[in-house]
């Protein structure tokens, strides 16, 4: 089913329910890549009893995961507590991910390919449908993509609303990893790809020539040449920070790079990060209010869950 939109082919694929939330998927088709079978699907989710203006705000998932790290069938989960607050929640899933189908060149994936190409388009289609700017939040690789877009793009970081990053250390994505013989990481490359559930990381796959694009960005890291934390320095957006316990002075690190008048940051105890994200105290619910005007919630006490990798 053909749904309208001014920018680029969107097709709406599902329209269902979770639990009593609104649950909509379209997949989108920019043409910006060289691989004409790319298509990304993205997941609407909204409260029909939560009236006014709703504030569009985009979950990007972390490394090995989908939509569902914020979204249950039964409807619970960070996505369902915001779209209770009043706000449009959008959940794109990476290439090849969750409904995101693969495509003729998906084991050729890099971060840096996908960010540039697949989230300015996610933040021009959110603008045009819900006609407000969209706030992001990343978690981990997530929060890592989507730094990278801003960093790359000045057009999708003068317009977007604002940004939290989510458990983003510098050397965080490589650990797994590292924890591995090197008969398994020889298997892996020789695959093609690292797979989350074979090692309980999470439900889906990663291209091996993801993490070989991460571990070239940690040697330049060492010469001040980072594609990514030696430019945040030109981010004038809003910035929201929350750091799990053992990662925290990477975080600070982080932090100390962003030069922006608008930061600020949070701790979460590990094993807690499901509080800070959406409970009645959460940081970043709490930041997303505070940024979108939205102070009022129709159920405060939600279950709220952030599945790591």
């Amino acid at each position: 089913m053909n749904s309208s939109s001014r920018l680029f082919p969107v097709s709406l694929m599902n329209a269902d329910f979770a639990g009593e939330l609104h649950e909509d998927v379209y997949q989108l088709n920019p043409g910006v890549s060289p691989d004409r079978t790319l298509r990304i699907n993205i997941t609407r989710v909204i409260d029909p009893s939560t009236p006014g203006y709703r504030q569009p705000v985009i979950l990007l998932h972390s490394e090995f995961n989908n939509r569902r790290q914020w979204l249950t069938p039964e409807g619970e989960g960070f996505a369902a507590v915001l779209a209770r607050a009043g706000f449009d929640v959008w959940l794109p899933e990476a290439r090849g991910h969750g409904l995101s189908p693969d495509h003729d060149r998906w084991s050729a994936n890099t971060l840096s390919v996908s960010a540039s190409e697949d989230l300015p388009a996610i933040q021009a289609f959110v603008a045009e449908q819900s006609g407000t700017e969209p706030i992001w939040v990343g978690a981990e690789l997530g929060g890592l993509a989507l730094a990278y877009a801003l960093t790359h793009d000045p057009r999708m970081a003068e317009t977007a609303a604002g940004a939290a990053f989510i458990d983003v250390a510098t050397a965080h994505w490589l650990s797994n990893l590292g924890r591995l013989g090197l008969k398994q990481r020889w298997l892996m490359k020789r695959a093609g790809f690292a797979d989350g559930m074979a090692f309980n990381w999470g439900p889906e796959r990663e291209p091996w020539s993801l993490f070989t694009e991460l571990y070239q960005w940690r040697r330049l890291a060492k010469k001040s040449q980072h594609p990514v934390y030696d430019r945040l320095e030109t981010l004038r957006l809003p910035v929201f920070l929350l750091a799990v316990k053992d990662s925290e002075r990477d975080t600070h690190i982080l932090q100390s790079r962003f030069k922006t008048d608008s930061i600020a940051s949070a701790v979460a105890a590990p094993g807690a990060a499901e509080a800070a994200l959406g409970g009645k105290t959460g940081s970043v619910r709490q930041w997303l209010q505070e940024k979108a005007g939205t102070t009022t919630s129709k159920t405060s006490d939600s279950h709220v869950s952030l599945t790591s990798s």
